[in-house]
């Protein structure tokens, strides 16, 4: 694991932000679903890089089948909140295809969470895991856990718990044509959003202003009500399989002391969405990094990025990461 943001409770906000929602399914709205079926797919689709890509009836996917989702009505995303904690948080994420070592991966993430310690949290960005996609592509996956991976949660679409909502856009996506940004080249970068609709407690992920699907408020017990905590940064899995520390890449693999935009990988235009659904500019923060000879960060205090941002990443082992 390596270095994230905490955005605290004790955050002072500064700027307003109006959210646009998108519908894609207008007509589900309203309709209550009774029971999901893993039977219901209507089409196969073969994706980028060859990846198979069942489609379901909105109403009868898997996600579906847990128990705490029975008798959902599937929502459209109104932002109407009101009251104290974090409703959610975005950034503008910078997209490389990082190395990693077999077993092991490399994610960037925003997650908003809850809980005494955190235990409970909703995350989304990208990550390159060959043990979970089998390639080394970067993709779009998001994340749940309501008891810190001790027996709930999982990634994408691979347990019950995310209802997926578009017919676009599904966890697991690869980014092509946008295979990644090119070191002192071109960069590319994507907005990953969390945020949470008041009047059915349904946290709603977005991918470029898309919502894409949402986890309902059953999964949780206080992240039900609001988040009390934002996570925002890079981290990586590291196993030691070598007997020292990994040689998996965060980010573009590069510390931000050797270079900022088009070096190291960037945060930028990061925001958190308060308890009057209202996204402003972090003004406190607390930089955490678990070792900061693997890996770095650099508050862009310089503005060299837009709105709050941060560089960040690294190659892992080297002469002072052992």
């Amino acid at each position: 694991m390596a270095k994230l943001i905490d955005v605290s409770r004790s955050l002072r906000l500064l700027l307003a932000f109006l959210i646009l929602v998108v519908v894609i399914h207008e007509s589900v709205e309203g309709r209550t679903i009774a029971k999901a079926s893993n039977k219901a797919i209507l089409k196969t689709l073969k994706g980028d890089n060859d990846e198979i890509v069942d489609c379901y009836d909105v109403y009868k996917q898997p996600s579906l089948n847990n128990p705490l989702l029975q008798n959902q009505t599937i929502q459209q995303a109104k932002i109407i909140l009101q009251g104290d904690g974090f409703r959610g948080a975005q950034a503008k994420i910078n997209i490389w295809k990082p190395v990693t070592e077999p077993g092991e991966y490399s994610a960037s993430i925003v997650s908003v969470a809850a809980g005494d310690d955190g235990g409970e949290s909703i995350n989304v960005g990208w990550q390159v895991n060959s043990a979970l996609y089998g390639d080394n592509e970067a993709r779009f996956f998001v994340f749940w856990t309501a008891d810190n991976s001790k027996s709930t949660g999982c990634y994408d679409l691979k347990c019950t718990g995310f209802v997926q909502t578009s017919s676009v856009i599904y966890p697991g996506i690869t980014f092509n044509p946008i295979a990644g940004s090119v070191f002192q080249g071109t960069q590319y970068d994507a907005t990953f959003s969390i945020f949470q609709d008041q009047s059915t407690g349904n946290w709603w992920v977005q991918y470029q202003g898309s919502e894409v699907g949402y986890y309902p408020p059953s999964l949780f017990k206080q992240l039900s009500i609001k988040g009390t905590a934002v996570h925002i940064g890079g981290l990586i899995f590291n196993t030691r399989n070598q007997g020292r520390h990994t040689a998996t890449q965060m980010g573009s693999g590069h510390l931000p002391s050797e270079g900022k935009f088009g070096v190291s990988s960037y945060f930028s235009q990061v925001k958190v969405i308060d308890g009057n659904n209202i996204a402003r500019d972090p003004k406190t923060v607390v930089v955490y990094q678990t070792n900061p000879n693997c890996y770095g960060l650099s508050v862009d205090h310089h503005q060299h990025l837009q709105g709050y941002g941060f560089f960040y990443g690294g190659p892992g082992f080297s002469y002072n990461c052992q």
